[in-house]
């Protein structure tokens, strides 16, 4: 209910060129909320607050492969959590256990991948440059230079469960894969209802006096029928029956308050 009053407030852009994806990646926070309005090739415009609907990711996914260890033949997405690394994006593996990032190493600048722990260790330090390839927990390091613009971009170097780095000319960036253009994005404009947790919604607070009452009319039912079954005289069963009304209309009437009462708790 919520999610569709949500969905009936969306509305579509159509993004036609490279640039236009290029804008939105960027102005996109981590939360996918614009931070600025975008004016689109197709003259349209996506307003400052609105929030990317669909699809989930309109960034480059970088896959990696060709490596002897297969953990590491994965795909990787941007991260715009971690901001830039020396002036570049960084990239984050599917299952978020590897980081795909800018060094400058005693080489030059390189690209690297490491695990998710070390890179947030290095990351605090400030991201020293001029370090050697342990120190930033390097698994994977690109050729010096090398431009994650285009793919295969191969000739990279592994460490090996030995110590040792081994390059593979088959190993490294072996495809980017971008989404197709025209690409049709759906955004919720900033004025969109907002959605309540459901255990501050109002059908959450229905949920208890509902159920309450539910069971205990259907044991009042069953009560009754045994009783009537049981009963052998017809002014026996009249006064089960008048009995039995009066507990069902305390019943319904205490989980109507109750219901009342949660109901006036939730209004804000």
């Amino acid at each position: 209910s919520q999610h569709w009053r949500r969905w009936l407030t969306t509305y579509c852009r159509r993004l036609r060129s490279q640039e236009d994806r290029s804008l939105l990646i960027e102005a996109l926070d981590t939360n996918q909320v614009l931070q600025k309005t975008i004016r689109l090739s197709g003259g349209g415009f996506l307003r400052q607050g609105a929030r990317l609907v669909s699809p989930a990711y309109v960034g480059d996914t970088l896959e990696l492969g060709g490596f002897e260890n297969m953990a590491l033949n994965t795909e990787f997405v941007l991260c715009k959590a971690e901001g830039l690394q020396h002036g570049k994006p960084v990239f984050q593996s599917r299952n978020k256990e590897f980081m795909l990032s800018s060094a400058i190493t005693q080489q030059g600048k390189v690209w690297i991948v490491s695990p998710d722990e070390k890179f947030q260790q290095t990351k605090n330090q400030g991201s020293p440059e001029g370090l050697p390839l342990k120190r930033y927990g390097a698994l994977l390091v690109s050729p010096v230079d090398a431009q994650l613009l285009e793919a295969p971009q191969l000739n990279w170097q592994e460490l090996t469960e030995s110590g040792k780095w081994i390059m593979n000319k088959n190993a490294g960036l072996v495809k980017i894969r971008r989404p197709a253009l025209p690409l049709q994005v759906r955004v919720m404009p900033p004025t969109a209802p907002s959605i309540i947790d459901y255990s501050d919604s109002y059908v959450q607070a229905m949920e208890s006096p509902l159920v309450v009452w539910a069971t205990f009319f259907l044991i009042l039912e069953v009560i009754q029928f045994f009783f009537l079954h049981k009963a052998s005289m017809k002014a026996l069963s009249n006064r089960i029956i008048k009995f039995m009304s009066r507990l069902r209309w305390l019943l319904t009437s205490t989980c109507a308050c109750l219901a009342l009462f949660r109901l006036s708790s939730r209004r804000k």
